[in-house]
């Protein structure tokens, strides 16, 4: 997956809180896109935030849940504004298809 247009095919759940400003700017930015999804707010849904949290390996928010499969987080604390879309979409090819690349 390379594109936003990638995505579009897929059930999406993005997990987060109101409270989150980096939860608030990943749902912009999906929907920006043309993508649409769940929102889940952690604060509200218990047991999906251990889900989350059990899945993702971590507690960190927002994270976007692919298809119920695959988890990938929307945020990139080493970058201007915690927001990278390469790293994004670097990040989403290697837990979609984790197997390398082939010559």
């Amino acid at each position: 997956m390379k594109t936003w247009n990638d995505l579009k095919n897929f059930d999406l759940r993005v997990y987060g809180a109101d409270w989150c400003p980096d939860c608030l700017r990943f749902k912009r930015i999906l929907q920006r896109n043309g993508l649409s999804f769940t929102d889940i707010d952690i604060d509200q849904d218990l047991e999906a935030r251990d889900s989350m949290v059990q899945r993702a390996g971590e507690f960190s928010i927002p994270q976007l849940e692919i298809d119920g499969r695959w988890m990938v987080r929307g945020w990139h604390s080493e970058a201007l504004g915690n927001w990278n879309e390469k790293t994004f979409f670097t990040e989403l090819a290697r837990t979609v298809d984790p197997t390398p690349d082939r010559v």
